[in-house]
């Protein structure tokens, strides 16, 4: 169902292992309806602003389980990774959380399917797994940036979105996750490959999964 396109970034044992398994990102994020309507501006205020609230939660649950993972002496070789990319998540938060007009996460509702990635989420103990879990997610951020680009700002009513999509680029950490993986990919057993692919695979699914819930309870 999934299929992913990330080959712009790197070109890695890790990377083909996921084109192999058909993992479609392409169309079934970037191609959801609450995408396309917010691109061309029609998506309503409030579908736009559970959108904002939920991914303001995620990045900073990402940033939180980041810092605690690093924590860990088995993490110290992956520390500076981990670091950047939790900093980078926080700022997003913080952006996020600002267009609101507020940055008090916790004061946001926290829809169920959002509760269930966190959950997710947070199960993975193992580095490498977490990292493959949040691929997904920065590949959709770089992705979408890319889409946003392209617009013509006048008069849209999501200015200030898209252009703090423009100054947040995913694509340095998407580099350093692949790069971590793949170096770690070549090494590991064959079912432990198996499972990174399955974890990457539910990651992907939440992601829709966000989109299509918030889409559907503001759309009635």
């Amino acid at each position: 169902m999934y299929s992913v396109s990330m080959t712009r970034y790197s070109r890695s044992t890790f990377i083909d292992v996921l084109e192999s398994s058909c993992f479609c990102l392409d169309k079934d994020i970037l191609n959801h309806a609450l995408i396309e309507k917010l691109i061309n501006g029609t998506l309503k205020e409030e579908q736009f602003k559970l959108f904002i609230r939920q991914q303001a939660w995620l990045w900073y649950e990402i940033s939180q389980q980041l810092i605690s993972i690093c924590r860990f002496k088995h993490a110290t070789y992956i520390k500076p990774l981990f670091l950047k990319i939790a900093n980078y998540s926080l700022i997003e938060a913080d952006d996020l959380s600002n267009q609101l007009g507020k940055f008090k996460i916790s004061s946001y509702e926290l829809l169920p399917v959002c509760k269930e990635y966190i959950n997710f989420l947070s199960t993975l103990e193992d580095k490498t797994l977490f990292l493959t879990a949040i691929l997904p997610r920065f590949w959709f951020k770089a992705q979408l940036r890319q889409k946003l680009v392209e617009l013509n700002l006048f008069k849209h009513p999501y200015k200030r979105y898209i252009k703090s999509c423009f100054y947040h680029d995913a694509r340095e950490p998407i580099i350093g996750i692949i790069n971590s993986l793949d170096t770690q990919f070549r090494t590991i057993p064959k079912e432990q490959k198996l499972t990174i692919k399955q974890v990457f695979s539910e990651a992907a699914a939440h992601e829709w999964e966000l989109l299509n819930q918030i889409y559907n309870l503001t759309s009635i």
